[in-house]
């Protein structure tokens, strides 16, 4: 979907449809630089403007505001305007941290130990990657726990279900583990 330029207010927003994929911007009419990323799940108010050092652009800066069901458009314009006019002062809203970010968690010689917010990780960051951990250890235990038992002898399943998912019969009162 093309970009769309209209004076937006919270009921203009909220009527906006979703893209099908991906996501377009709906510019204001009223502030140049403030817009609203659409997308199929979230709206973020956002700015843009061009840093220029001695009458040249340096670079274009987009920053983020907020979720459009978190702030109202009135506050998100009065934030685009202060960010807009530091943009216009050379200087950047969100400054760079003196400390470089890290790039994960075995970046300082391999210490499990510490916290992940030492490492300069955010909470999204964090909470993503515990999930991610989450999915690859009930993959893994799926892949155990489902994996024939044939080839490992000594081992039995008492379950009808778990020894039909795993190649083997079913160990009970009246059958035996089958050793082919």
């Amino acid at each position: 979907m093309d970009d769309i330029r209209i004076p937006l207010t919270d009921k203009s927003i909220a009527l906006l449809p979703a893209p099908n994929d991906g996501w377009y911007l709906a510019r204001d009419t009223e502030l140049r630089g403030f817009f609203v990323v659409i997308g199929r799940r979230k709206r973020t108010f956002t700015i843009q403007g061009d840093l220029r050092k001695d009458g040249k652009r340096v670079s274009s800066i987009r920053v983020s505001i907020g979720d459009t069901r978190e702030i109202s458009i009135r506050s998100a314009r009065a934030t685009a305007k202060e960010y807009l006019a530091q943009i216009s002062r050379g200087q950047h809203p969100n400054p760079p941290q003196d400390e470089p970010r890290a790039k994960g968690p075995f970046r300082r010689g391999g210490r499990l130990g510490r916290s992940l917010l030492d490492d300069g990780l955010g909470k999204k960051t964090i909470d993503s990657n515990r999930l991610e951990a989450g999915r690859v250890q009930r993959a893994h235990t799926a892949i155990l726990l489902f994996s024939p038992l044939r080839s490992r002898p000594g081992l039995r399943s008492s379950s009808p279900r778990c020894a039909t998912m795993t190649g083997c019969r079913p160990v009970g009162p009246s059958t035996r583990l089958s050793t082919n």
